[in-house]
């Protein structure tokens, strides 16, 4: 059993390669072994172009579908829903008129009390240098609080810069991943599509003489050419 689901999951990785198969052992049977009957005006084509038919219908099915879920990736609604919804609008449309609600941010300032002692003219001039040196202390005093307080300031405004870097980086990568995907993601299904609506094409125009060759009358379809 181990065997079996590693073999299965390795048929799951190129679902494709095995509805090619199908496909072609299907357009093989109709062709050379569950050909149409026998009539009065030759061999009879109408399986092998209903074949041809849905092979195209297939091809067709393949594109509009990748166009689609191409569209729901980048927020376009489908064919039919938008086309709902214009005709919707022929009975009038609704105005909605949004509001801007502006908020008016007060910045809080914090209030700085100057710590410094007043100097008296008529003071003695012992008492007015102390007074000095002691409001030289407190500027300093200040100056480290706000180299302090720059520091900090400077430390989160770089955080928050990688921080928003880090986010554009990732919303670009997303961005590149998603257009990558909706222009070479469905390669391979696209491919599939317009190889058999191609297939079909040739099934569909061609059936009348691939059944006469297969039954043995390619002289008339010589004859013909």
């Amino acid at each position: 059993m181990g065997w079996l689901r590693c073999k299965w999951a390795w048929a799951k990785e190129n679902p494709l390669f095995w509805a090619n198969l199908v496909l072609m052992a299907i357009s093989s049977l109709l062709i050379f072994v569950w050909t149409g009957p026998g009539l009065a005006t030759g061999p009879s084509d109408l399986r092998l172009r209903t074949w041809g038919m849905l092979l195209q219908l297939l091809g067709v099915f393949t594109v509009w579908f990748d166009l689609t879920s191409t569209a729901r990736k980048f927020g376009k609604g489908g064919f039919v829903r938008h086309t709902l919804v214009w005709l919707r609008a022929l009975f009038g449309r609704s105005v909605v008129i949004g509001g801007a609600a502006g908020a008016i941010g007060v910045a809080g300032m914090r209030a700085r009390m100057k710590g410094r002692r007043p100097i008296q003219p008529n003071a003695p001039l012992p008492d007015r240098v102390a007074t000095l040196e002691t409001n030289v202390e407190k500027i300093d005093e200040d100056l480290d609080a706000a180299y302090r307080e720059i520091d900090k300031r400077a430390d989160e405004v770089d955080a928050k810069i990688k921080a928003e870097s880090g986010e554009r980086d990732r919303s670009i990568r997303e961005v590149k991943t998603s257009l990558e995907d909706a222009t070479t993601g469905n390669f391979s299904a696209l491919a599939f599509g317009a190889a058999w609506l191609a297939i079909g094409v040739v099934l569909a125009t061609w059936a009348p003489e691939i059944v006469k060759v297969v039954g043995g009358q390619w002289d008339e379809v010589w004859r013909a050419l």
